[in-house]
């Protein structure tokens, strides 16, 4: 409910030299994949606040301004009673759907400097090999367990890793958690902790 502001065009700018750099690209994101500056004002400001950087895929997703309207599917899911029954729910209607989104969603993600390519594309290889084992027909019920994770989950990692990070400090150990970058850990310790 909150209204950010949109990023000017330079702080785009340097995000897409930033990319570039990382990405080791001369061209910048792939073509139509660059999120809009009204998506990366969002994340960013998600990102400045230390909240898991959530973005719903039934919205977040490429040609930002085209795609304005939510995006419905059916599909089989855990109805009330714990019964699989065919609803309608906002998001992705397949993994090839999704992954059109996370492309999005991890571009923006190298851009603002939150995660770096190898931890956001192994994440995405973790969500195919789980949509591969159960089949489209599960889709709906993997997407809605992948969404809750990134809105609910990476938060929580962020805080369990943050404790052992203040552990290690006082035993004078290390960890792999950087407070500095927090969710490129929790993207990369993410295939462990998510399963289905």
């Amino acid at each position: 409910s909150d209204q950010v502001a949109v990023l000017d065009f330079k702080v785009m700018e340097d995000m897409r030299a930033h990319y570039k750099l990382i990405t080791r690209s001369r061209r910048g994101p792939p073509d139509g994949m660059e999120p809009t500056a009204e998506q990366m004002s969002t994340l960013c400001a998600l990102l400045r606040e230390t909240s898991a950087p959530y973005t719903d895929f039934a919205l977040w997703g490429p040609n930002g301004n085209r795609t304005l309207r939510k995006i419905l599917a059916t599909g089989l899911m855990f109805g009330a009673d714990g019964t699989l029954q065919r609803l309608s729910y906002s998001g992705p209607r397949s993994f090839e759907q999704w992954k059109v989104c996370w492309k999005v969603y991890e571009v923006a993600m190298i851009m603002a400097n939150a995660a770096t390519p190898p931890v956001l594309t192994a994440y995405a290889a973790h969500v195919e090999s789980m949509a591969k084992q159960f089949g489209p027909s599960c889709w709906a019920v993997l997407y809605q367990a992948e969404n809750r994770f990134r809105r609910e989950r990476l938060e929580y990692l962020r805080r369990k890793e943050s404790d052992a990070l203040n552990v290690s400090i006082a035993a004078g150990s290390v960890t792999g958690f950087d407070p500095r970058m927090p969710w490129e850990r929790c993207y990369d310790i993410a295939p462990d902790q998510f399963h289905w």
